[in-house]
């Protein structure tokens, strides 16, 4: 997959999140986010949907967002468990691919709607 961009094209700066567990004051752990890093990124949406959950429709809409390689998404597995905050919106990172393994680009498959977060 040849991916083709400009500077120009990564014009959104966004927070990158990794979920972080404390332990609370009666045991239980409680999730929070840590931001690692703010990038420049290219956030296109691709397709959207909705679902009845407890009784409410929701709606979900999935995106490809591009990011330059950083060693931090080195372990793709590792990359799934982050989020991506851009202003007020949140994106939940499923999957990720280091394009050509060239370690400079790297797509995101991202949904919004329904946040873990």
């Amino acid at each position: 997959m040849a991916v083709v961009f400009k500077s120009g094209d990564l014009r959104h700066r966004v927070d990158i999140q990794v979920p972080v567990v404390a332990t609370g004051e009666i045991g239980g752990g409680i999730k929070t986010w840590q931001t690692v890093a703010n990038v420049a990124a290219c956030i296109t949406p691709t397709s959207g949907s909705e679902r009845m959950a407890a009784a409410a429709i929701q709606s979900s809409v999935s995106h490809t967002i591009m990011i330059r390689w950083k060693a931090l998404f080195a372990d793709p597995k590792v990359v799934a468990t982050m989020r991506i905050v851009y202003g007020t919106r949140i994106f939940n990172i499923h999957d990720s691919e280091n394009v050509e393994e060239r370690n400079r680009i790297i797509v995101l498959s991202a949904s919004e709607g329904m946040n873990d977060g």
